[in-house]
């Protein structure tokens, strides 16, 4: 657009001063007013001093010196997901071995191994029949068999108390309980670890519904860890880790479950590995978890050879080791020893998981999957079953394959209760016939009747020992190395003492002071289980009473 300009405009455009620009200006104020030159002079050096402070510390020489700085420590970072992987494998490695306990529990005495060590201070002539006692004890054999097995054994031996009380509150009930608790007791207050942990146990989860004792209980297992029982120490170590017993403390639960690492005990390594991991109650430590399994599996325990073959096998398939070569070995050593997991996880790597050959080996995984199926492994015999429906390592053959899948089923795999309706369909009545036969052949493999580990006992007491052949057993309560009649005393006490709590006590406070107990009276007395004080009374007195209220009975 074009702007008209009149005369009288332009005369006056041309006679005024021209606008001069912003810089010129300034320097024009600088040199000819002091003032504007003292403020422009301080904002520049308040603008200098403030960069310089904003410089960090090693930055600044780099800029007076002109050398380049050196690289700032590095910062403390989390774990990388690769460190904290290898520890969830090693987690559910343990877990997959039996080693660690995928979900917090109470304890049961079944979780207590009764067996050799149990008796280390036993008479030397009684250890075999209890080891083997224990054994059948352990195998469910029936209770009937284990009992009279110990009635041909010393009654008044305080070790053949421990497995007639275990066995006697095995049988049920309220009255099989409440004996079989007295005759552990009394066997724990001889000083045997073994009593004192499976009593402790007790306590805790008491059965037939008895009155519980969370503190007495932990006392009882403390008392068996510092002795040197070792599953009494990963007992209570888990105990403080979930709060079951009462108290949760991860500290003492760390404690704990080292103390029963340096015993050797299997499921204390395998605990306190999984502490470092999960990080409760100590620093978290990936490294050290792997160390504890491998020292485990270098001292020959099969739960640890087994855990880290599954942990080396699970990173070589990650890619986090470079071969399954250190897996495989650890884990042949656990199956040559009878580990059917280990046996399932051999089979997974020659038949799955590894990629190139030697390694992948199908006709070698079908081999080892069929050797565990024979010991009746649930995901052992789907495996063998798949492997005769696909050809995998082994001719394909859907009768044999119909066949394990049918016992697999029966022993609770719920992929072969999906695949079994598809692969009848293609089958034939005569192959499903048959299938159900070899089913059978199949299981007589795992559920043929084993012999009985009773021992055959022909004796009915032990011939007893010189006093100084027998070692020195020292107590925590009671009489220290108690003979056979000082231990039928102690556990008569016990019996007695039980029974007198159940059934309520009174005393009579007469004026002189003096206490005197008086036997039980459901008609004088409280409820079952309290104490009845009467004060002020002479014994003529209570007499009185006692005849007044039995008279008035209905």
């Amino acid at each position: 657009m074009v702007r008209a300009v009149s005369p009288s405009q332009a005369a006056f455009l041309a006679k005024a001063p021209r606008r001069e620009r912003p810089l010129g200006f300034a320097v024009k104020l600088y040199r000819t007013r002091p003032s504007f030159r003292f403020l422009l002079d301080f904002a520049v050096l308040g603008w200098l001093i403030l960069a310089c402070m904003a410089l960090s510390g090693h930055a600044l020489p780099w800029l007076l010196n002109g050398r380049k700085p050196a690289s700032p420590p590095a910062a403390k970072t989390e774990p990388t997901q690769a460190a904290s992987g290898r520890g969830e494998l090693m987690k559910t490695a343990m877990q997959n071995a039996g080693g660690a306990d995928a979900a917090p529990q109470p304890p049961l005495p079944t979780d207590y191994m009764i067996d050799a060590r149990a008796f280390a201070r036993a008479n030397p002539t009684l250890q075999p029949a209890l080891t083997q006692i224990a054994a059948a004890y352990t195998a469910r054999e029936p209770l009937a068999s284990v009992l009279a097995a110990l009635d041909k054994l010393d009654a008044g031996d305080p070790d053949v108390a421990l497995m007639r009380g275990m066995a006697t509150i095995a049988l049920g009930g309220r009255e099989n309980a409440e004996k079989g608790l007295a005759l552990l007791e009394a066997s724990a207050r001889t000083g045997r670890p073994a009593a004192m942990a499976l009593y402790g146990i007790s306590r805790i989860t008491p059965p037939a519904f008895l009155p519980a004792d969370d503190k007495a209980g932990r006392d009882w297992l403390q008392r068996a860890a510092d002795m040197g029982d070792g599953q009494a120490a990963v007992i209570l170590g888990r105990a403080y880790e979930t709060g079951w017993a009462g108290v949760t403390d991860p500290a003492k639960a760390v404690s704990l479950h080292r103390r029963a690492h340096d015993l050797g005990e299997v499921r204390g390594t395998m605990r306190l590995a999984d502490l470092y991991i999960s990080g409760v109650g100590v620093k978290r430590d990936w490294a050290e978890a792997e160390r504890l399994v491998r020292v485990c599996a270098e001292r020959g325990e099969l739960d640890c050879m087994t855990a880290r073959g599954a942990f080396l096998a699970a990173a070589a398939a990650q890619g986090w080791e470079p071969s399954f070569d250190e897996a495989i070995v650890w884990l042949t050593r656990a199956a040559d020893a009878g580990r059917p997991e280990a046996m399932e996880l051999l089979g997974g790597i020659h038949l799955y998981l590894a990629k190139t050959e030697p390694t992948k080996d199908p006709v070698r995984g079908f081999a080892w999957f069929t050797k565990c199926a024979d010991l009746g492994r649930r995901d052992c015999l789907y495996a063998v079953g798949k492997s005769y429906r696909e050809g995998l390592g082994v001719t394909a053959d859907p009768t044999r394959a119909y066949a394990y899948f049918l016992v697999a089923r029966d022993a609770g795999a719920t992929k072969a209760v999906e695949d079994l309706p598809a692969l009848e369909k293609g089958l034939a009545p005569q192959q499903v016939s048959a299938a159900s036969q070899l089913s059978r052949a199949i299981k007589a493999k795992f559920d043929a009747p084993r012999p009985s580990l009773l021992p055959k006992l022909e004796f009915t007491t032990p011939t007893p020992l010189p006093q100084d052949a027998i070692p020195p057993r020292p107590a925590i309560v009671g009489d220290p190395g108690p003979t056979p009649e000082k231990f039928r005393q102690l556990r008569d006490r016990v019996e007695r003492e039980r029974a007198e709590a159940e059934a309520g006590r009174a005393v009579m406070l007469g004026p002189d002071g003096k206490v005197t107990p008086v036997k039980p009276d459901p008609a004088l007395h409280g409820p079952p289980g309290t104490t009845t004080v009467y004060m002020g009374v002479t014994p003529d007195d209570f007499r009185a009473m006692r005849e007044r209220a039995q008279r008035e009975r209905p």
